[in-house]
C-alpha cells in the first residue's frame, strides 16, 4: 500500500474513532442521567468544584489549539496528495537519470575509472589480494545447514565467475565504496557501504564481485 493511502486511512480512522468515542461517552452519560439523575448532578458538582478556574491565557490557548485543529484537519488529504505527487516526480527524474537521459556531451563522471554501470572507482580500492586465499577468508559455516558450506555461500557461483575473468596481468583488490559516495560510469550515489573485490586492468576497474552491502 502506498504511503499516502496508509496515512489517509489513518486520518479517516482517527476521525471515525473520535466521533464514536464522543457518541459512546454521550450515550453512557445519558444512561447515567436516566438511572440516577441526583447522583450525576452531585458528581458534576464535585468535579466542577475541583476543577480550577481557567485564566485568559488558558482560554486563548484552547481557542488557538481548536482553531489550529480545524485548520489542519481538512488540509491533510491535500497535503498527502501533494506529497505523493512530489515523490512520483522525484522518482521519475531519478528513473530517467538512471536510464541515461543525461547530456551526452558531458563526460560521464566515472569514465576512465570503470567500465561497469555500478563499478567501483580506483580510489576505493584498498589492498591487493590473492584470489587463492580469499575463499578461505569467506568460508561459510552454518550450524543450521541453511547456507551451503562454500566460500561466500550462495554467492559462490558468482565468485567463481569473477575469478574466471582474471587475466595474467590483472590485479585483484579488496574494495569499499562508502555510503553516499559516487560509483559506476555515471556517478550514482551509494545507498550504503558496498564491500567487494575488483579486477583492475591498467588504471581501470573492469570487473567486480560484491559480497556485502550495508
Amino acid at each position: 500500500m502506498n504511503d499516502w493511502m496508509r496515512w489517509f486511512g489513518i486520518y479517516l480512522l482517527t476521525g471515525v474513532a473520535l466521533v464514536l468515542l464522543v457518541r459512546i461517552v454521550a450515550g453512557f452519560q445519558r444512561r447515567r442521567d436516566t438511572k440516577d439523575p441526583e447522583l450525576t448532578a452531585d458528581l458534576l458538582a464535585i468535579a466542577k468544584s475541583l476543577k480550577p478556574e481557567k485564566g485568559i491565557k488558558d482560554r486563548v490557548l484552547e481557542v488557538f489549539a481548536a482553531g489550529l485543529i480545524l485548520l489542519v484537519w481538512p488540509v491533510m488529504p491535500v497535503a498527502l496528495l501533494i506529497d505523493e505527487c512530489l515523490k512520483k516526480r522525484r522518482a521519475r527524474k531519478q528513473g530517467e537519470y538512471q536510464l541515461g537521459t543525461y547530456d551526452f556531451d558531458e563526460k560521464p563522471e566515472g569514465e576512465g575509472k570503470t567500465t561497469l554501470e555500478n563499478g567501483c572507482w580506483p580510489e576505493y580500492l584498498q589492498e591487493v589480494v590473492d584470489i587463492k586465499v580469499v575463499p578461505k577468508e569467506h568460508m561459510i559455516k552454518d550450524p543450521l545447514n541453511r547456507v551451503p558450506e562454500l566460500p561466500f555461500g550462495f554467492l559462490n557461483d558468482a565468485w567463481l565467475d569473477f575469478v574466471g575473468k582474471v587475466l595474467p596481468d590483472d590485479e585483484v583488490y579488496r574494495f569499499l565504496i562508502p555510503e553516499d559516495k559516487p560509483f559506476g560510469i555515471h556517478g550514482f550515489r551509494a545507498d550504503g557501504d558496498i564491500h567487494g573485490y575488483a579486477i583492475k586492468r591498467g588504471a581501470i576497474v573492469v570487473e567486480q564481485f560484491i559480497y556485502e552491502t550495508d
